[in-house]
């Protein structure tokens, strides 16, 4: 099954074109990554597939062949985290997290045994009753991400999720992305300008010029050195 299948998606914003004429199709439980320069557009891409901007006529977008959604059925289909996350409130970690779980339907009691499971796989459970305020901008990242997690969405969008983390935080943070993808067939995509990174990790590349599709397809066949040239004007 396609989870996303997009076609000829634009926005515009004050007379400009941000994205135009941008498609694509994502099987169900791999892990794509959206690269390119800075303003190429792939954070208004993700706002989009996130449905937090609306695209401009004559766009066309399916998730997992559905149109139409409303904010309870898309709650439940799509877990979006930006890049620069920011919470109002001064919660204690373990509550966030389970704020993350709400859109289930689950008791109280229940989002909190589920938030408490996902900060323990994360290597977090020492952080539960501690207040975000308190958390190092690492720390508050991979929170961030936990409250992701707890959605349980079939769809997870990422806007740079490894910003501001250390080597070995990445690496737990994207065994854990693999780990959904593989297991529960999860479909997650992520931005990054981490091109190791994405080499290292995406079963897909979509990559972005100007607004545009400058290429997409596997990853070992899209990240050549020539290519990376070509895309970045090197």
């Amino acid at each position: 099954m396609l989870a996303i299948h997009a076609e000829n998606l634009a926005l515009q914003r004050k007379h400009r074109f941000v994205l135009q004429n941008v498609g694509m199709q994502i099987a169900q439980g791999k892990l794509v990554a959206v690269i390119g320069p800075n303003g190429s557009g792939k954070s208004s891409l993700l706002r989009i597939l996130a449905h937090l901007e609306q695209a401009s006529p004559g766009s066309a977008l399916k998730l997992f062949d559905q149109t139409g959604l409303n904010i309870q059925h898309l709650a439940q289909i799509i877990a979006y985290c930006p890049t620069h996350p920011h919470v109002n409130f001064d919660f204690e970690v373990r509550h966030l997290v389970s704020l993350g779980s709400f859109p289930s339907g689950l008791s109280w009691a229940a989002r909190e045994l589920k938030a408490q499971d996902i900060l323990l796989g994360l290597g977090l459970a020492g952080l539960s009753t501690t207040k975000l305020s308190q958390l190092s901008s690492g720390e508050y990242q991979q929170v961030m991400l936990a409250r992701t997690f707890a959605q349980d969405t079939p769809l997870l969008i990422l806007d740079e999720p490894t910003a501001n983390l250390d080597l070995k935080c990445k690496s737990k943070i994207f065994a854990k992305l693999h780990s959904l993808c593989q297991k529960k067939l999860k479909t997650i995509v992520f931005a990054s300008h981490d091109l190791e990174l994405v080499k290292n990790h995406a079963d897909m590349v979509i990559a972005l010029k100007n607004g545009e599709v400058f290429s997409q397809g596997s990853t070992k066949k899209i990240l050549t050195p020539n290519f990376l040239k070509a895309l970045f004007d090197l």
